[in-house]
C-alpha cells in the first residue's frame, strides 16, 4: 500500500495532466478548437508513444532485474539508467527536430483537411512529450528507492501548473495557447525529479550525447531544408517519402562525425 497508493495517484494526476486542456478549451473557446487541437495532440502521443515504448518497457524490465540483484551497487544501476537515457536522446532528438520541420507535410499526410490547420501545436506537444518520456528514465531511482510518495507530489505540482496557466493562456491564445501550457509542465516533470533523486538515487544524464545528438539533428536539418524548397511537388507524402531517408541517413553520419558513435557501451557487462 505505501509503495503502490502513489502510484495510483500519479496514474490519476497524469490522466488529468493529459486531459485538463481539452477540457479548458472546450470550456473557453468551444468544440471547434477542441476538433482541431485534438487530433494533433493525439497524434503526437500516439505515434511517439509508439515509436519510443519498446525502448520504455524493455529498459523498465532491463533496470528492475538489475535492481532485484542482491549484491547490486547503486553505481551500477546509475550507469544502466544513464545508458538507456542517452539511447533514448539519440532516437527522439531527431525526431523532435523533423517534425518541427515538416509537422504541415505530416498533418496532411495523418490528419484530415478540417483539422490540418492545428499542425502549429505538433512540435510545441512533441517537445513537451520528449521531455516527459525522458523523466520515465530518471524516475526509476524514485521507484527503486520505493519513494513513489515523491513522484505524486511531482506530478501534483506539474498538473496544477498546467491547469493554472490554462486558464491564463486558453482565452488569450486558444489552443496554441493549450499546447504552450503542456510543454510548460511536461518539461516541469523531468527538472523535478532531477533535482529530487539526488538524495536517494541521482539521475545522470548524458550531457555529453545530449549536445552531440542537437549538433547531429541540426546538421540534419540543413540539406532537409535545401531539399525541401526543391521539391517541386507539393504532396506531403512525397516530400516525406524522400526527406525522410536522407533525414536518417544524415543524422546517422552526423553521429560518426561528431564522435557519438565511437566503441561499444555495455552497462550490462559489470554485473
Amino acid at each position: 500500500l505505501k509503495y503502490g497508493l502513489p502510484l495510483i495517484g500519479w496514474f490519476v494526476a497524469t490522466y488529468l495532466l493529459n486531459l485538463s486542456d481539452r477540457i479548458l478549451i472546450q470550456l473557453f473557446k468551444g468544440s471547434a478548437e477542441v476538433g482541431i487541437y485534438s487530433p494533433s495532440y493525439s497524434f503526437v502521443m500516439g505515434i511517439f508513444g509508439l515509436i519510443t515504448a519498446p525502448l520504455s518497457y524493455a529498459s523498465h524490465a532491463l533496470i528492475m532485474k538489475e535492481a532485484g540483484k542482491k549484491d547490486v551497487q547503486k553505481e551500477t544501476l546509475q550507469a544502466v539508467i544513464k545508458e538507456f537515457s542517452r539511447i533514448y536522446i539519440l532516437i527522439s532528438m531527431p525526431i523532435f527536430f523533423f517534425s518541427s520541420l515538416f509537422a504541415k507535410e505530416i498533418a496532411g499526410c495523418f490528419l484530415g483537411a478540417e483539422f490540418q490547420e492545428g499542425y502549429v501545436v505538433i512540435p510545441i506537444v512533441l517537445f513537451g512529450y520528449l521531455a516527459w518520456n525522458f523523466s520515465m528514465f530518471g524516475q526509476k531511482g524514485l521507484e527503486i528507492s520505493e519513494k513513489t510518495k515523491n513522484m505524486l507530489y511531482f506530478v501534483m505540482v506539474c498538473t496544477a501548473l498546467n491547469i493554472s496557466l490554462n486558464i491564463i493562456f486558453i482565452p488569450w491564445m486558444g489552443y496554441v495557447g493549450a499546447a504552450i501550457t503542456s510543454l510548460v509542465s511536461l518539461s516541469l516533470y523531468p527538472i523535478l525529479i532531477y533535482i529530487g533523486t539526488r538524495k536517494y538515487m541521482a539521475w545522470l544524464i548524458p550531457w555529453d550525447s545530449l549536445l552531440r545528438a542537437f549538433i547531429s539533428s541540426s546538421l540534419m536539418s540543413v540539406p532537409l531544408l535545401a531539399l525541401r524548397a526543391s521539391i517541386s511537388i507539393d504532396v506531403p507524402l512525397v516530400k516525406l517519402a524522400i526527406t525522410l531517408p536522407t533525414g536518417a541517413i544524415t543524422y546517422l553520419a552526423s553521429l560518426f562525425l561528431v564522435g557519438e558513435m565511437k566503441g561499444t557501451r555495455c552497462v550490462f557487462s559489470r554485473s
